[in-house]
C-alpha cells in the first residue's frame, strides 16, 4: 500500500492527515515501514540477535526455517560476512513448512564478533538480513561515572555558574534556565531543561470524537519559581521550581477538556567530569492519555549530525533505516534542492521537506528524516557540532530511554532558536486518525492496542542523563 494524498498546485494538500499510511511514499519510494512488513512476513527466519559460539574446531551451524509455501530452501542463496571472512551457499534442501541447518564452515569463532547473513532468492531480490552477535559481548554497553573531579559555585547578582573539568554551565536566576553551557570552549547547550510532556484527551480511535484533541505543554510558557545551587559529595546540584500553562478543548460535540498548569521540579547534578543528571518530577500531570514524557534541551544550532547505538527491534536493517541499531544520521542531504511537486532523486531518509505536513509552501531546513527520527532503547545517543568532536550524549539502559533531535521553533516558534534534543521517558503511539499530536500519523480509527495506555500518577518522577564529551567509546 502507498501513501495517498494530493498536492495541489496552490499548496494545499488533500489527506495529509491519513495519507501517510503506506509503505511506500507517493513517489514509490521505500519507507521503513515496508522492511518491517517484510522482516513480519519474512519466508526465511533464523534467530535474530545472538546465536553461541561453536566449540573450538567445529562448524557454525544455525537453525532455519521454511516459511514458502512453494519453494525449497535449497533454491535460497545465502551470502556471509563475519571479520575478513566471507562466502556463500545455497540452502539445505528443506521443503516448505519444515526447519533444517545452514552450516558455515570451520573458523576461530569469537566471543562478541558479528556474523551478517544476506538471503536472496534466484532472481537476486534480498529477501531478508541478519547481523548476528556471537556467543556473548565481552565488552557491556555502558559510561563510568567515577570522576575524581569537582564541580565549583560561583554566582552573581544574575547567575550561577557551575564548573567543572573542561566546562562551565551558566543558570539565570530569573528563568531558572541553562543560558550558556561551554565545553572545550563551544557553547553546546543554549536553554533548558524543558519537560517534554505531550498527550491526548481521547483516543483518537473513540469515533464519537473529532480525533484533533491532542494537547502539548508549550515549553516557552515556562514560569520559574524558584533555583537554589549547593555542592553535595562533590557535585553541583541546581534545584529549579515552576510551572507550566495548563490547556483547554473544546470538541465538535462541545464536550470541554482541559488540565491545570503543569508544576515541576527539576534537579539537575552535575559532576565535574561534565555528567549532568536531570531528575524531573511532574507534581499533577495530567490524566489524560501520555503521549510523550521526557526532558529537552535547545542545544547550539550548529549541531549537524547524531550518533547512536540501541536495542533495535531486529537485528538487520538497510543502510538508510531509522530504525537501525546504530549508525550516524545527518542533518543536512549531500546534494539535491527539495522542490514541491518534483520526484526526488534520493531516498525517503534524507528529505528535509514534509509537504504533507507544512504544506506545499514548506522551505525545508528541517533536518532529513534520518536526523530527526526518534531513537528508542538508546545506549547511547550524540548531538555533535559540525566539523567537530564535541557533543552532548545522552546515556541509558538499552530498555527504556529515547531520544529525538529537530529545530526547536519546529515544536515551538517562540523557543531559542537552536536543536531541540527530546529525551522521553514515556513512549507512546497512537495510531488513531491523524490527530495532530507530536507523532502526526494516523491508520483512520484503528487505534493502537498493541500496548499498555499510558497515564502519570501524581508526582511522576524520571531522569535522564548526558554527558559533555568528545567521543562514544565505552569505557566499562
Amino acid at each position: 500500500m502507498g501513501d495517498y494524498y494530493i498536492e495541489r498546485p496552490a499548496g494545499d494538500i488533500v489527506a495529509a492527515s491519513y495519507g501517510q499510511w503506506g509503505l511506500v511514499d507517493a513517489w514509490r519510494r521505500e519507507k521503513p515501514e515496508l522492511w518491517l512488513a517484510r522482516k513480519s512476513y519474512s519466508p526465511v527466519r533464523l534467530p535474530d540477535k545472538r546465536i553461541d559460539k561453536p566449540y573450538p574446531g567445529m562448524p557454525l551451524a544455525i537453525w532455519v526455517r521454511n516459511r514458502y509455501n512453494h519453494t525449497s530452501l535449497n533454491r535460497i542463496l545465502f551470502r556471509w560476512h563475519v571479520g575478513k571472512d566471507s562466502g556463500e551457499s545455497w540452502g539445505p534442501d528443506v521443503g516448505p513448512g519444515h526447519g533444517g541447518a545452514i552450516v558455515f564452515p570451520v573458523r576461530n569463532w569469537k566471543d562478541g564478533e558479528y556474523l551478517s547473513i544476506s538471503v536472496y532468492e534466484e532472481s537476486g531480490f534480498l529477501t531478508d538480513h541478519y547481523h548476528l552477535l556471537v556467543g556473548s559481548n565481552p565488552r557491556k554497553k555502558g559510561f563510568s561515572s567515577n570522576t575524581d573531579a569537582a564541580c565549583e559555585i560561583s554566582q552573581d547578582a544574575f547567575a550561577y555558574i557551575v564548573s567543572g573539568k573542561d566546562f562551565k554551565i551558566t543558570f539565570s536566576k530569573e528563568t531558572g534556565l541553562i543560558t550558556e553551557c561551554i565545553y572545550h570552549a563551544q557553547n553546546l547547550i543554549k536553554s533548558g531543561p524543558y519537560l517534554n510532556l505531550y498527550g491526548t484527551y481521547y483516543k483518537a480511535s473513540v469515533f464519537q470524537n473529532d480525533g484533533q484533541g491532542a494537547f502539548g505543554v508549550r515549553p516557552s510558557g515556562w514560569k520559574c519559581d524558584g533555583i537554589s545551587c549547593h555542592i553535595a559529595e562533590r557535585n553541583a546540584i541546581v534545584e529549579i521550581s515552576g510551572t507550566y500553562p495548563g490547556g483547554n478543548h473544546l470538541d465538535k460535540w462541545q464536550f470541554e477538556y482541559g488540565y491545570d498548569p503543569v508544576h515541576v521540579l527539576f534537579r539537575i547534578a552535575i559532576n565535574g567530569d561534565g555528567i549532568l543528571t536531570t531528575t524531573y518530577t511532574i507534581n499533577n500531570p495530567p490524566s489524560e492519555y501520555i503521549l510523550e514524557a521526557g526532558v529537552s534541551y535547545i542545544l547550539s544550532d550548529d549541531i549537524d549530525r547524531l550518533t547512536w547505538d540501541r536495542e533495535a527491534v531486529f537485528s538487520g536493517y538497510p543502510e538508510d533505516h531509522i530504525g537501525r541499531p546504530s549508525g550516524v544520521a545527518y542533518r543536512y542531504r549531500e546534494n539535491g534542492k527539495d522542490t514541491y511537486r518534483t520526484e526526488p532523486s534520493w531516498s525517503w531518509s534524507q528529505d528535509e521537506t514534509n509537504y504533507a505536513l507544512y504544506g506545499g509552501l514548506d522551505t525545508g531546513n528541517h533536518g532529513t528524516n534520518d536526523f530527526i527520527a526518534a531513537r528508542e532503547n538508546i545506549y547511547f545517543a550524540s548531538a555533535i557540532l559540525s566539523g567537530r568532536k564535541e557533543r552532548v550524549r545522552v546515556e541509558a539502559d538499552g530498555k527504556s530511554v529515547s531520544v529525538r533531535l529537530c529545530p526547536s521553533r519546529d515544536e515551538d516558534p517562540d523557543l531559542a532558536d537552536g536543536i531541540k534534543l527530546t529525551i522521553n521517558n514515556e513512549l507512546y503511539y497512537d495510531l488513531g486518525n491523524g490527530s495532530g499530536a507530536i507523532v502526526r500519523s494516523g491508520d483512520g480509527y484503528l487505534g493502537n492496542y498493541t500496548y499498555p495506555e499510558v497515564h502519570l500518577d501524581a508526582g511522576y518522577t524520571a531522569s535522564a542523563q548526558m554527558r559533555l564529551t568528545d567521543n562514544d567509546e565505552y569505557d566499562l
